[in-house]
């Protein structure tokens, strides 16, 4: 325990000396120390960057990474949370973005989304009605815009591709060490947001609903030869619960094959915007 002692210095039991500060701190400040042992203040939470909103701040803020090395092994799919490791309030979660490249799988691939809540479980299910509309368009040659509309949601989550598979990757080794083009290499990339909004978030809000938005480049056949064969693909769905029932909150955003092959090889990255006010 530290001592006071007669100056203006505290003293700690191992025999380091803290000087005191001689003018008293403002409001919102954070106490530092020198090297030397000299006490003052400094900006409050000086790391953390927050947006001022009408209801209080907004906080970007890291929340989970996942590194695949087929020289190592492979996952059967990338589960990233949607939480940073020091906030537990779900409700907190204002949106979701993650970022990921040089994504390769086993097999070929039909790459999906999912939302999962704190217990696993699939938040877009065939409750909720589901509108989409995507674009794609192909490295020489022509693109297209389609629009189209479900009436229910898929218990698979939001599709990633359009109507061709993504190929897996064939060579072995370490992907991101490689320095010249290679075949069978489809280094899927791109991101995911999510924004979830429900009935007592209030602001005029009639349905609980979730809106995704995705935008994915990939080599679809796997060959570098073919200039037709690069493909970049853009879409955004909307999933509403008629109902008038809450959506579970989602905790964490999961990416995988439906065909079941895993995923040998990339990089993800999560972080969502945190109301650290709620």
């Amino acid at each position: 325990m530290a001592s006071l002692i007669k100056t203006n210095k505290i003293s700690t039991p191992g025999g380091q000396d803290f000087t005191l500060p001689t003018t008293y701190p403002s409001a919102t400040v954070d106490l530092t120390s020198t090297s030397g042992g000299q006490l003052g203040y400094g900006t409050a939470n000086p790391i953390v960057q927050n947006m001022s909103t009408s209801t209080g701040k907004i906080a970007e803020r890291f929340c989970d990474k996942i590194r695949v090395n087929n020289a190592s092994s492979t996952v059967a799919n990338a589960t990233l949370s949607a939480l940073p490791s020091d906030v537990t309030d779900v409700s907190s979660i204002v949106r979701t973005q993650v970022d990921f490249a040089g994504v390769c799988f086993v097999g070929t691939a039909l790459p999906h989304v999912q939302l999962l809540d704190a217990s696993n479980n699939n938040v877009i299910n065939s409750n909720l009605y589901e509108q989409y509309r995507y674009s794609e368009s192909y490295s020489g040659g022509s693109g297209t815009t389609n629009n189209n509309v479900e009436t229910t949601a898929s218990n698979n989550g939001f599709k990633l591709n359009y109507t061709q598979t993504v190929k897996g990757a064939a060579k072995s080794g370490e992907i991101f060490t490689k320095t010249t083009n290679e075949d069978n290499l489809a280094l899927m990339c791109g991101y995911v947001i999510v924004n979830q909004y429900n009935l007592s978030d209030g602001a005029g809000i009639t349905n609980s609903g979730i809106l995704i938005e995705s935008n994915i480049n990939y080599n679809y056949n796997g060959t570098y030869t073919d200039s037709g064969r690069g493909c970049m693909v853009h879409k955004w769905a909307r999933y509403f619960n008629t109902s008038g029932t809450t959506i579970n909150p989602y905790t964490q955003v999961k990416i995988y094959d439906t065909n079941g092959n895993n995923i040998n090889e990339g990089i993800f990255v999560s972080y969502s915007h945190i109301n650290v006010n709620k």
